[in-house]
């Protein structure tokens, strides 16, 4: 193969089915995507996609053919790659992190500036994004975040605590509607929703029962809804570490807490003797579990 950039973009293409979707998760317009498509099957002199409506894009015979093929070859460089750095035993380099926005905001700052303390030779490269980062792709080295760990072969996981969800509003809100004492208050209130990839987690009955009283404002952003909670839009259901950390929210009836999982620390098996990532996953794993806001039972 003359280039495997081309395989890269077909492979992401193959994966996301519509160049938006590729081209978002390569960083490069959709453009580019195409171009690269065009020129990879005039040179294989195969059609590997068949263009269906909506922008949607399938694989013809020869693109399942390739897929599988690209895949593999895909599958061993990553595996050479996290072999090579899995030997460096140099406390330095760059390890780059994948993480929900809202633990990259509120959580990680100072324990980062902290760890660049102990460790100025080791560069962070924090990666934010409401789906998942493949570690085993090696779109990531290290992964802080929620959610099931066992889905990416070869992972090593630490689980570091428990979510707890709550709701959470401003004063000038509830003086205006009313603070609710149960959970048939809510239905005279305004929630602010899910939507997008988090509106298909399930958070408990108390949103999914009033789906319709959060049409109005929805994001799939923590940090958005936070922001619209702030500005008195209606009660929004956060992670408490989310909503304690702003000075402008308060809790609407604390008692309601809603386990929503825990928060783990993965990397991939290979880079497992990286003195770098092993200095990292062991001081986060620690300031992690450590934080009042994370320990509160």
């Amino acid at each position: 193969m003359r280039n495997w950039d081309d395989i890269r973009f077909f492979l992401a293409l193959a994966r996301a089915g519509s160049l938006s979707a590729a081209a978002k998760s390569l960083a490069v317009d959709q453009s580019t995507v195409f171009r690269r498509l065009r020129s990879l099957e005039t040179h294989l002199g195969a059609q590997l996609f068949d263009r269906r409506h909506h922008g949607k894009y399938e694989l013809t015979a020869a693109g399942d053919s390739l897929f599988l093929r690209a895949g593999e070859i895909e599958s061993t460089t990553y595996n050479i790659e996290r072999e090579v750095q899995g030997q460096d035993l140099q406390l330095s380099g760059r390890i780059r992190v994948t993480t929900p926005e809202d633990i990259a905001v509120v959580l990680l700052p100072p324990l980062l500036a902290e760890f660049k303390r102990l460790y100025p030779s080791i560069a962070i490269e924090l990666l934010t994004a409401n789906r998942f980062f493949n570690l085993s792709r090696g779109e990531a080295d290290v992964a802080i975040r929620p959610g099931d760990h066992g889905a990416e072969g070869r992972i090593v996981p630490r689980e570091v605590c428990s979510i707890w969800f709550g709701l959470f509003a401003t004063e000038q809100y509830l003086r205006a509607r009313g603070k609710p004492r149960h959970e048939v208050d809510l239905d005279r209130h305004h929630l602010i929703g899910w939507s997008g990839e988090l509106g298909d987690k399930a958070f408990g009955e108390i949103i999914d029962e009033r789906k319709n009283q959060a049409e109005a404002y929805g994001s799939n952003s923590l940090m958005a809804q936070r922001a619209m909670a702030e500005q008195d839009l209606g009660i929004a259901l956060l992670p408490e570490f989310v909503g304690d950390h702003s000075n402008q929210l308060v809790r609407v009836m604390p008692r309601l807490r809603i386990d929503s999982g825990q928060i783990w620390i993965l990397h991939h098996d290979d880079l497992r003797r990286a003195a770098r990532v092993r200095a990292f996953v062991d001081f986060m794993y620690e300031a992690l579990r450590t934080l009042p806001v994370l320990t509160r039972a």
